[in-house]
C-alpha cells in the first residue's frame, strides 16, 4: 500500500481487511474494512478506517499519527463526507469500570442527552445505529419515564450487568453509547460522532467522549440535577471536575472548538428513531449480520489486552 510506503518503521502500518485477514497483531495497525452502514455503489467508496490502540504509543505520538494519517487519506482517496459515516470513540479506564462508575455514566448520559443532540449533526439524529438510550430505549422511554425517573431507576440498580442491560436493552450495541463491550473489552462505545473530515475532527469526538466519562466518574459532591441539560450545563459538568491536562489526553481547546458558537442554553429533545423504510431495515440487517460474522475493532481491543497494553 502507499500508506505503508511512506510511513516510518516507528509509526503503525495499515492493513487492508476488504479482502483479507490480520498479518501480524491488531492493535498495533490501522486497518480499512467494509461496513455495511457506509457503504456506496459508485466511487468513492465507503470504507470503516480503524485506528490501532492508542495507549500503545507513548506520550503525544498517537496524535502526530492521527494527523498524518488524515492526511494522507484526504489528499488522496477522501473526496467528500458521507452522511451515513460517523466516528466511535472506545473509551476504557485502566483500573476498570466499578459498578458505582457505570451507574454515574448511565445517568449523566441520560441527563445531559439533550445537550448531546445540539453537538451532532442532523444526520445523527435519530439515528438507527445510534438510537437515543433514553427516548428508545423500552426500559425508559417506552414506558413514558421522565429523564429523573429513569435516573432514579438507575441509581437502584445493583450490578454491572443491570446497568448494561439497561442501557443497551435485547443486547443491542445501536445506542448513542454502548455497554455491551463492557463485558468482555471493559470499554464503553460513543457512537454519536460525526463523520471525521480531519485529523481535529478525530481528535475532537475523542476528547468529547474521553472527558465526559472522566467527568462523571470523578467524585464530586455536587448534584448533577445542578447543571442544566444544556451544551452550556455540560461544559460546566466537565470543566467542574479539573481533569488534568496531560500529553494526549484532556486537551480543552479541542472542546473549544467543538462548542464555540454554540449558546449555552441551547438544547434538544432526541427524536425516536420511528419505523424504518424498507432499505434502511435491509441496510440495519446487513450491518448486524456483519457484525456477528467480525467485529475487527473489538479485535483491536481484545490482541491489546493478549499483549498486556489493555
Amino acid at each position: 500500500m502507499a500508506y505503508n510506503s511512506v510511513t516510518p518503521a516507528t509509526m503503525p502500518k495499515m492493513h487492508s481487511l476488504v479482502q483479507a485477514l490480520w498479518e501480524g497483531a491488531p492493535h498495533t495497525q490501522w486497518a480499512l474494512h467494509h461496513d455495511p452502514t457506509c457503504e456506496t455503489n459508485n466511487t468513492p467508496w465507503g470504507i470503516e478506517l480503524i485506528s490501532p490502540l492508542l495507549r500503545s504509543y507513548p506520550d503525544s505520538a498517537w496524535r502526530d499519527q492521527v494527523k498524518a494519517i488524515w492526511h494522507f487519506l484526504l489528499q488522496r482517496y477522501i473526496v467528500s463526507g458521507n452522511v451515513n459515516c460517523s466516528t466511535h470513540v472506545h473509551i476504557s479506564l485502566s483500573r476498570g469500570f466499578t459498578v458505582s462508575d457505570l451507574k454515574s455514566i448511565a445517568q449523566a448520559i441520560i441527563h445531559f442527552e439533550p445537550a448531546f443532540e445540539v453537538l451532532v449533526p442532523t444526520e445523527r439524529r435519530g439515528n438507527e445505529y445510534a438510537r437515543s438510550n433514553w427516548i428508545d430505549n423500552p426500559n425508559f422511554g417506552y414506558r413514558n419515564f421522565s429523564r429523573q425517573q429513569s435516573i432514579d431507576l438507575v441509581e437502584r440498580l445493583r450490578t454491572a450487568d443491570e446497568v448494561i442491560d439497561i442501557m443497551n436493552p435485547n443486547q443491542s450495541k445501536y445506542f448513542g453509547w454502548n455497554f455491551l463491550s463492557i463485558k468482555t473489552y471493559r470499554t464503553i462505545e460513543f457512537r454519536r460522532g460525526a463523520v471525521s473530515l480531519s485529523a481535529d475532527d478525530v481528535l475532537m469526538w475523542a476528547e468529547l467522549a474521553m472527558s465526559f466519562i472522566l467527568a462523571a466518574v470523578t467524585p464530586r459532591h455536587d448534584r448533577l440535577q445542578q447543571y442544566p441539560a444544556s451544551v452550556g450545563g455540560l461544559k460546566a459538568f466537565i470543566l467542574k471536575a479539573s481533569l488534568r491536562s496531560s500529553p494526549g489526553m484532556h486537551d480543552s481547546s479541542l472542546l473549544d472548538r467543538l462548542f464555540h458558537g454554540i449558546a449555552p442554553s441551547a438544547a434538544l429533545q432526541p427524536t425516536p428513531v420511528g419505523r424504518l423504510s424498507v432499505e434502511k431495515t435491509a441496510k440495519l440487517q446487513r450491518k448486524i449480520a456483519a457484525d456477528c460474522a467480525r467485529n475487527p475493532m473489538l479485535d483491536v481491543i481484545y490482541s491489546a489486552q493478549q499483549y498486556g497494553v489493555a
